[in-house]
């Protein structure tokens, strides 16, 4: 039952039941005709219709009937006819069709869309809008149908958000990039601007610079700042490496011309270092520190001692070689006595040294360590003497053989 006082009531939601679809599509509340294209009193009518077609009896007074044919006297016949979907050529049906007439048509949906997202590019629809303020932005525009199915719709209007996204956060990576070069080179014009210098310091001194200003964003101003600090503070760690470097590189020369030993201490060395007037005048010298000079120095008596080292191994290699061929030297000397029968088993050494202690390969034997000309003599006495007695058992085992005595 549908009472007077709820007629205010019934018609505000006939108007707002929903977004009207468009004239193309059937509206879902009253199924015939679209609600939007309806005056308030036809709007009013069919509503009455539906309660009565459902079952129920209207309560209207009479008063309201006739109130209602008295402020609208001419359009209550053609308001009644089309509410029962009796429309002429000129009625709702006509404007239905003149709608889809309007329709934008493409051919294919690559083009629908991209005319769909120019549409969203002329209403200015940002990032951030929800699909339904999208809607109300562009709805009555034809260029909206360009799509005709409206998940497409919504598709596209995701598909430009991300795109406007991706934009807006390029655009707003150039921009900080040409501010960031263009801070750095008015922070640069400011050569009282150190590594070691604060926020609260520089800040009144780069004020009134034109690029201070082209920012609003003081945190951005402070953010570009650090970054110029963080770029200096490398650069002078990089010039205080280079400079030591070369301060020690330079300190090593100076210790080759102290002619240090091998083995002199630290203690000793540590005066002769300082008092050094090359050392002394030189203001590099001054970035380097005790234990950087210490470590100059240990690296420097190493290389001595390995210098030292070798050397000592090369003459000891170069000895052992030339007392080896002394050596055989004398051999050669034995070897042309016991060739001459003066070597024989049983020989003296004091029968041979007479023959020999004039020869040159007997006296460059004398004095060097390993084997002795009296040991080299021996063992070729030895020799011979081993020899004979292995020819003298032969002899021996031959006459036991033919028993022989002896």
């Amino acid at each position: 039952m549908v009472q007077y006082g709820d007629e205010a009531e019934l018609l505000g939601d006939a108007r707002g039941v929903q977004e009207c679809p468009g004239p193309d599509d059937a509206c879902t509340t009253c199924r015939t005709v679209c609600p939007c294209q309806l005056s308030p009193f036809l709007t009013l009518t069919l509503l009455r219709a539906q309660q009565f077609v459902a079952g129920g009896t209207s309560s209207f007074s009479p008063y309201t009937q006739q109130r209602d044919r008295d402020e609208y006297p001419d359009r209550v016949g053609p308001d009644r006819q089309i509410g029962y979907g009796h429309g002429d050529a000129n009625g709702v049906r006509g404007s239905h069709a003149n709608s889809q007439q309007m329709d934008p048509d493409y051919s294919t949906f690559e083009e629908g869309e991209a005319a769909f997202i120019k549409l969203l590019r002329r209403a200015n629809v940002q990032p951030d809008w929800t699909w339904e303020q999208t809607m109300r932005a562009t709805i009555k525009d034809p260029q909206y149908r360009a799509l005709k199915d409206p998940k497409d719709r919504k598709t596209a209007f995701e598909k430009y958000a991300v795109e406007v996204r991706l934009q807006e956060k390029d655009r707003a990576k150039e921009r900080l990039a040409k501010l960031r070069a263009d801070f750095g080179t008015m922070l640069k014009s400011h050569p009282e601007i150190k590594h070691y210098t604060r926020w609260k310091t520089a800040r009144p001194i780069i004020e009134g610079e034109t690029i201070f200003r082209s920012t609003n964003d003081d945190n951005e101003r402070r953010q570009l700042f650090e970054e110029y600090i963080i770029d200096l503070k490398k650069a002078n760690v990089e010039r205080e490496v280079t400079t030591r470097k070369a301060a020690m590189d330079e300190l090593v020369g100076i210790l080759k011309g102290l002619n240090l030993e091998p083995y002199t201490r630290w203690s000793e060395a540590q005066g002769v270092i300082q008092s050094n007037e090359r050392f002394q005048g030189d203001d590099k010298f001054k970035t380097l520190s005790k234990s950087d000079i210490l470590t100059v120095f240990e690296n420097h008596i190493k290389s001595l001692e390995r210098t030292f080292n070798d050397a000592r191994q090369r003459e000891k290699n170069l000895k052992a070689r030339r007392e080896r061929q002394n050596r055989d030297r004398f051999l050669a000397l034995l070897n042309e006595l016991k060739a001459g029968g003066k070597i024989r088993a049983g020989t003296k050494w004091m029968q041979i040294l007479p023959m020999i202690q004039e020869d040159d390969r007997y006296t460059t034997m004398l004095g060097q360590s390993g084997s002795t000309p009296l040991d080299l003599f021996w063992d070729m006495v030895e020799e011979e003497e081993r020899a004979l007695r292995v020819r003298r058992n032969e002899v021996y085992d031959v006459l036991e053989v033919y028993r022989f005595l002896y």
